[in-house]
């Protein structure tokens, strides 16, 4: 679909892409604002920038395949249909409680950013990397269990997901990017099960730091017992050292 084909038909209430569709082209859709939903195949690779914006954003986006969708590389921010809180279905029935299967190794940038129909969140150990800001402004989102096995959570992962309680981190976790939880002012548990202290990834010249959790009262981020020094004492981790707790992850306790 090329450029601007579509550019502000204000008459548009409802898409289905066809299946031999691989790539949205920039502003496809744009400021269509009558525009409610769309269905995407699992053909689409790409979808370009601001491609489906509408000032209104969609209320439910259908889908086939959830492999598919975490390839499909967006434009930017709104591109993603989902932006503006969006319904996902998958196979027609709503998403709530999203399991990312393995099998699917990595989690493109701006993939589930927005939607607003998942609760509860489970990544597989299959999944290596999770790219940018790729569950963020998830406004809905209760809690995270990334499994073991994934390596690497990159910038702005789940930042802005305002009602998260609790995430778990597993211990496979080498690299925790910048702004991973920033502005999740719900956040009142992180059990981060690595014995070493993951690596914190900066952005470029950013003058505040890592931001990695929210600077709030009451967060308790939880860590395997022995391993509160090494983690209260390594580099950004440090900012949080008043946060951090000890947890017995075999009998599932916090120690007192």
């Amino acid at each position: 679909i090329q450029d601007e084909a579509f550019y502000k038909c204000s008459s548009l209430q409802a898409i289905e892409i066809p299946g031999r569709v691989t790539h949205i082209g920039e502003s496809a859709f744009y400021i269509c604002d009558n525009l409610k939903c769309v269905k995407i195949p699992k053909s689409v690779v790409s979808i370009d920038k601001s491609a489906l914006y509408t000032n209104n954003g969609l209320k439910n986006v259908y889908i086939e395949d959830i492999a598919a969708w975490c390839k499909i590389q967006f434009g930017d921010f709104l591109s993603q249909p989902l932006y503006n809180g969006g319904n996902l279905y998958l196979n027609g029935e709503l998403v709530t409680n999203l399991v990312i299967p393995n099998g699917i190794t990595s989690i493109s940038q701006y993939a589930f950013s927005g939607c607003g129909s998942i609760l509860n969140l489970t990544i597989c150990g299959d999944v290596a990397t999770i790219d940018t800001a790729a569950f963020q402004s998830c406004k809905n989102l209760l809690s995270v269990n990334v499994l073991e096995g994934v390596d690497s959570i990159g910038f702005e992962v789940f930042d802005s997901c305002e009602s998260l309680t609790t995430a778990t981190l597993p211990s496979s976790l080498k690299k925790l990017g910048w702004r991973t939880f920033c502005f999740c002012n719900m956040l009142k548990y992180v059990y981060c099960k690595a014995t070493t202290p993951p690596t914190a990834v900066l952005y470029k010249d950013w003058p505040y730091g890592w931001e990695a959790f929210p600077s709030k009262s009451g967060l308790k981020i939880y860590v395997p017992i022995d391993y509160s020094y090494e983690y209260k004492s390594a580099g950004e981790w440090k900012t949080y050292k008043n946060c951090i707790y000890e947890y017995d992850f075999v009998n599932d306790v916090p120690v007192e």
